[in-house]
């Protein structure tokens, strides 16, 4: 693998929307070029962007970091930064990450552009592919939350208990003495 490449290309009527074409693999070794890019598009006033994933191969955890290192400026400056054409594996990681609350990503180009322009975008193409994201997105929840319950809890059925006959403050009151002569004798050799 040829570690990660960057195309920069201005698209929309007025050349508003600029698209990161990325293609490769984005981790440490790779993310400041993203970082270098996002930086030189602000100070340019170029706010609105869509990251094209349709190339990228892999991502680690230091690469999902670079498309929140500068988004809450750029949108403090009233741009936004997308997401768009994710592959497979990449789109997974992305929804058990849960970052679709942080940063929006599209299937097409065409609707991450709409988006960033405030335009309607197509429901159709989007939500075919959030529906089968959402489900699988409940069961991965739901497989987390079996993860983190007890073995114990996850298989025993729920059994009624019944409340002892007996005061439980009385029995921290009974000495050995008291004791003793009720065990087996067997027991009492132990004691």
């Amino acid at each position: 693998m040829v570690g990660m490449r960057i195309e920069v290309i201005n698209v929309g009527k007025n050349k508003e929307i600029t698209v990161l074409k990325v293609e490769g693999y984005i981790d440490s070794t790779t993310a400041p070029e993203i970082k270098k890019n996002i930086d030189d598009l602000i100070e340019t006033q170029s706010y609105k962007i869509i990251v094209d994933l349709a190339g990228v191969e892999y991502i680690s955890i230091t690469g999902w970091d670079v498309f929140f290192f500068r988004l809450k400026k750029i949108r403090d400056l009233g741009g936004d930064i997308v997401i768009s054409r994710m592959v497979a594996d990449i789109q997974n990681i992305y929804e058990l990450m849960e970052l679709p609350l942080v940063i929006e990503s599209f299937k097409s180009m065409k609707n991450a552009a709409a988006f960033l322009l405030g335009q309607k975008i197509d429901e159709k193409k989007e939500k075919a592919g959030k529906r089968k994201s959402e489900g699988k997105k409940a069961e991965a929840k739901q497989t987390a939350k079996e993860a983190k319950t007890p073995t114990a809890e996850r298989d025993t059925p729920e059994i009624e208990v019944e409340k002892p006959a007996y005061d439980s403050k009385k029995i921290f009151d009974i000495t050995n003495a008291e004791i003793l002569p009720l065990l087996p004798k067997d027991e009492e050799k132990k004691g």
